[in-house]
């Protein structure tokens, strides 16, 4: 049986199911949004470290504010729309101005907890951009290749945050590293997922990723997350923005970052009430650093509270 357990540290049943309600197409609105991410994109660098072009008062990244906030009063009850406007102030490099708006946004919509979760975030760094969106590369369910800014992060499996236009998203990555799948071989492939929530300690996670494909043994791959680490840490992005979704987007890529898996799998419910409570977590923890031998440490005992056995028969329905 080739199945294993591989783990990257401080980085976190299938049916295709439609991403969060976009504008209708062709409206107005459809248009400038579409415009404002033009912008964005063309005066946007992501990498390890975001580049910014045409930032300030008069520049186009402020252009690209207006054209979403024009959006976010034409349909004032689309959240994502205001919070992705307040993003784009900030890359207009308004620290001032976009800390305030998303202050007022927070406490008028605290319900919409991707802001509370930058807000923490920014406050940390303010060069930092961690989970807001523009922070990461647009990935879409068709992609064939791996978009460069990941290629630093993925080295076995990994959820990392991404985005849809000014949707968030969050992908779990796997290498294949072993060259064992083949596109031809992953067309009949499934994936379910799992996440667990460390009940002895509530500052651990695990996302449990189960690849089935005809006449092979499952293959199960697990991430690991600490939750307790600073609300601007990639991970903690990524696992925020899972929190919100009913899905994860899965994708698999080979040793040349070829794409030859990448599919959107619906999360189970016991999944999506398990993340409630890692959400809870996230909310209620004041981020902390913390050292390599305390994340060793931790990882091991997490480990050891379970075996591929346990995971089968507790996380994933029978065959």
């Amino acid at each position: 049986m080739k199945a294993f357990v591989s783990t990257i540290v401080l980085f976190g049943i299938c049916y295709l199911v439609p991403i969060f309600g976009h504008a209708q197409s062709g409206t107005p609105t459809e248009a400038t949004v579409k415009e404002a991410l033009a912008i964005i994109d063309r005066n946007l660098e992501i990498s390890e470290n975001l580049k910014i072009r045409s930032a300030g008062s008069e520049g186009e990244m402020m252009k690209a504010y207006r054209l979403l906030k024009q959006a976010s009063d034409t349909k004032p009850t689309n959240l994502d729309l205001r919070y992705a406007s307040i993003c784009a102030l900030r890359l207009a490099a308004q620290f001032a101005s976009s800390n305030k708006e998303l202050e007022a946004f927070v406490k008028e919509h605290p319900e919409f907890t991707l802001g509370r979760f930058t807000l923490d975030g920014w406050k940390e760094d303010v060069e930092g951009m961690a989970p807001a969106i523009f922070r990461y590369p647009e990935c879409t369910p068709t992609m064939a290749k791996m978009p460069p800014f990941y290629a630093r992060f993925v080295k076995t499996v990994v959820l990392l945050p991404a985005r849809d236009g000014i949707y968030p998203r969050a992908i779990l990555f796997l290498k294949d590293n072993e060259a064992y799948w083949t596109k031809e071989m992953m067309k009949e492939a499934r994936v379910e997922i799992a996440v667990i929530h460390e009940k002895q300690n509530p500052q651990l996670a695990a996302i449990y990723a189960r690849f089935l494909l005809p006449r092979k043994k499952p293959d199960i791959h697990e991430d690991l997350h600490v939750l307790s680490l600073p609300k601007s840490d990639t991970s903690i992005a990524a696992i925020s923005y899972l929190c919100l979704q009913d899905f994860v987007d899965v994708v698999v890529m080979d040793n040349s970052r070829e794409i030859i898996f990448n599919q959107r799998v619906t999360l189970s419910e016991g999944t999506k009430a398990t993340l409630q409570n890692v959400k809870k977590t996230l909310l209620s923890t004041k981020g902390q650093k913390l050292t390599n031998q305390e994340v060793l440490r931790i990882a091991g005992k997490f480990q050891n509270a379970y075996t591929l056995d346990d995971i089968e028969r507790k996380f994933f329905p029978p065959k």
